[in-house]
This record gives structure tokens, C-alpha cells and sequence, in this order.
């Protein structure tokens, strides 16, 4: 009965990893999707799309209220960002290890940011990626529902 146990945890114990691989996936898949919006398609209102990316970004500046100077300092960072997000996605890695790129690409992002936005801009820019991420795991959500 021992053996049983053992062969039962070992196969959970297994599968852990895979699942917070897939987790950890999951959760910097929202953020990556996040960030390529923001630098690229922020919406100030959902029924009025930006027609291009400046005009996205120009919305993130308001929400944000980016100084002129912090503007194309927060700009540069997206479109590092967004080259390295590009990178990883390409990259011939196995899922955890694209999901730690992921992970440090995000903590570097904000490492960035936060040396330009001030503590408020700063503390809107995590609302607006949790709401973004939100939003973004209700739509994945339903479409489960609806398969």
C-alpha cells in the first residue's frame, strides 16, 4: 500500500512542474499580450479603436499623463519590449523556459518603467494590466463556455 502511495505522489509530483510551467505560461502570456496592447493598441473607449499604433500609444500617454519628457522615454521601452517579447516567442525553447523569459522580460519592463513613471503612473500602469489581464482571461473564459 506504501508503494502505491509513493507511485501516486511521484506522478503528481511529476506533473507539477508541468502545471505551474503551463501556469506560469498562462499568466505571462496575459502580460505579454498586455504589454503588446498598451504599446500598440491601447483603447481610452473600446468603441472608438486607435487607427494606429501612435495614436494607441498617444491614448496610453493620457491615461498615463506622461510627461513630455517621460513620453518618448516610456515609447523606447515598449519598443524594447516589444522586440524582445518577439524574440522569446520565436525562440526554440520548451514552454518553462520561455514562460522565466517571459517572467524577466516583465520584471526588467517594470524595472525600466519604474525609473521614468513616477510612484501614481506607476501604480496605473499595474491597474491597467490587471485590467487588461482580466479582461483577456474572461474572454478566453467564455470561449471555453461556447466550445
Amino acid at each position: 500500500m506504501a508503494m502505491k502511495s509513493r507511485a501516486s505522489f511521484s506522478s503528481v509530483d511529476h506533473c507539477l512542474p508541468l502545471k505551474v510551467a503551463k501556469q506560469a505560461i498562462h499568466s505571462l502570456w496575459l502580460v505579454m499580450t498586455l504589454l503588446s496592447l498598451i504599446a500598440g493598441h491601447v483603447y481610452a473607449d473600446p468603441a472608438v479603436k486607435p487607427e494606429n499604433p501612435e495614436e494607441a500609444y498617444n491614448q496610453l500617454a493620457q491615461k498615463l499623463n506622461l510627461s513630455e519628457e517621460q513620453k518618448p522615454k516610456v515609447q523606447a521601452i515598449f519598443k524594447e519590449n516589444l522586440e524582445s517579447l518577439k524574440k522569446i516567442r520565436t525562440a526554440d525553447d520548451n514552454r518553462l523556459g520561455k514562460a522565466k523569459a517571459l517572467r524577466e522580460n516583465r520584471k526588467e519592463t517594470d524595472k525600466k518603467l519604474s525609473t521614468v513613471l513616477n510612484d501614481q503612473q506607476m501604480q496605473t500602469y499595474k491597474e491597467l494590466r490587471k485590467e487588461m489581464r482580466d479582461k483577456l482571461k474572461a474572454q478566453r473564459d467564455q470561449q471555453k463556455t461556447s466550445e
